[in-house]
């Protein structure tokens, strides 16, 4: 089942010039511009437990617009809950449909190709958000639907003993690192794709019996997980470590999220069980 949280930005038009008020229906460019986005995302201000969070009044997405008869495409901020005319958005001239998708948080209106989004610069809030292009009919009043999906992976570690030799207060208190990590995600802005990091590597932290990460798509190879408890180190490479399907995590792919158990004891060898999923 897929949950999605979705909210409804820009719903009515505004009170406009005369000539619009009159012909809101009918005068080119005087019709409602409507975009409803949809998020399952990682995100603040609104965020549950789960990760799902929701656009709220006054967030702001960035709409690209290309049409295929022009080589450069055309972008706008739109502001959730603000209301907005055609005429208003700075979509492709001389178009009578265009494509059109969107990126959360919002970036430079003069958008070029490519994104380098970095989850060091950007640590409070790592994940960015990117929809597929949906084509529009220029001056339609059906909303545009825009599904957010993560251009991101989510990566959750979680610690456990099964034979009780390490105590749940020594695991709560598990300082992991995450280790081998590219920062940089690859971002085309343009064609709504994401493309594999490859940058110099770094180690990130985190505390606790689970531990999560947001990391640009890229090798699992060379990805090490370390947890020091109680003056010991335990050491997960994912790489070694069989999935269900009885394939080897080859690659943490953008819009998925991936959970390691790492099974530890003071008597037994490091166990681990990984599961890659869609990140819903």
């Amino acid at each position: 089942m897929r949950f999605i949280s979705m909210v409804f930005c820009g719903i009515a038009s505004i009170l406009a010039l005369s000539a619009c008020a009159e012909k809101e229906t009918t005068a080119p460019g005087c019709g409602e511009f409507i975009v409803i986005p949809s998020i399952n995302a990682y995100k603040s201000p609104v965020m549950a437990p789960d990760g799902k969070g929701s656009f709220s009044a006054g967030d702001t997405v960035t709409l690209i617009m290309k049409s295929r008869y022009l080589n450069k495409p055309t972008s706008q901020d739109y502001v959730c809950a603000k209301r907005y005319l055609w005429k208003e958005i700075g979509y492709p001239q001389y178009a009578d449909e265009f494509y059109i998708h969107g990126c959360y948080p919002a970036v430079d209106t003069d958008i070029s190709s490519v994104l380098l989004w970095n989850i060091v610069e950007h640590a409070d809030n790592p994940d960015f958000l990117i929809s597929r292009p949906v084509m529009v009919k220029t001056d339609s009043s059906e909303p545009i639907i825009m599904e957010m999906s993560h251009a991101l992976h989510s990566l959750r570690i979680n610690i456990i003993c099964p034979d009780n030799t390490i105590s749940a207060e020594a695991i709560s208190k598990a300082e992991v690192t995450l280790s081998g990590v590219s920062p940089t995600a690859i971002i085309d802005l343009v064609a709504a794709d994401v493309h594999p990091s490859y940058d110099d590597t770094l180690s990130v932290h985190a505390t606790g019996k689970s531990a999560d990460f947001i990391i640009p798509y890229q090798s699992a190879y060379f990805l090490k997980i370390s947890a020091k408890i109680d003056g010991k180190t335990y050491i997960l490479k994912p790489s070694e470590y069989v999935l269900e399907d009885m394939s080897y995590p080859t690659q943490l792919r953008d819009g998925y999220r991936t959970s390691m158990t790492m099974k530890i004891s003071t008597v037994r060898p490091l166990n681990a069980e990984i599961i890659t999923e869609p990140w819903r």
